[in-house]
């Protein structure tokens, strides 16, 4: 079964404090290794963002030597085409919705490209707007 984690697993899974690392982690060390478990490539600059902000002040550095090298360990990293981003863009414009919403239609974007019957979030309602057949929204 193919699978997609969106930042907000891979956030979790490298924040101790945090209140889904448990459970990201277990998904992460339990997963088929890289020829089921996918990422999208942008998550990676998603979860630099969050994980080096006031929120949880990670130094540069730390992501540099362990996260990258556990992430990349563990997934498959997926690249969206200029064709891709317009399907996505059109997606969130024609479903009426603005701001933020259009990274997680890119993540699903990620998603329908590999065929993922899965799509692993803690933000399961974000991903339920877009009524994708096919794809499970589940938390880990």
């Amino acid at each position: 079964m193919k699978f997609l984690c969106d930042t907000s697993v891979i956030v979790a899974a490298t924040i101790e404090e945090h209140e889904h690392h448990q459970r990201s982690l277990r998904l992460m060390d339990t997963m088929p290794r890289k020829q089921r478990a996918f990422l999208a490539s942008h998550s990676l600059s998603e979860a630099y963002a969050t994980l080096t902000s006031a929120a949880y002040k990670l130094s540069p550095q730390t992501l540099e030597e362990d996260f990258l090298k556990r992430i990349s360990s563990h997934f498959t990293f997926v690249a969206l085409s200029h064709t891709d981003y317009l399907r996505a863009f059109k997606r969130v414009a024609s479903g009426g919705f603005v701001s933020g919403i259009i990274y997680d239609a890119l993540i699903l974007e990620c998603a329908l490209k590999v065929k993922a019957e899965i799509l692993y979030t803690w933000n399961s309602k974000h991903f339920l707007r877009f009524q994708e057949p096919g794809i499970k929204i589940l938390s880990p």
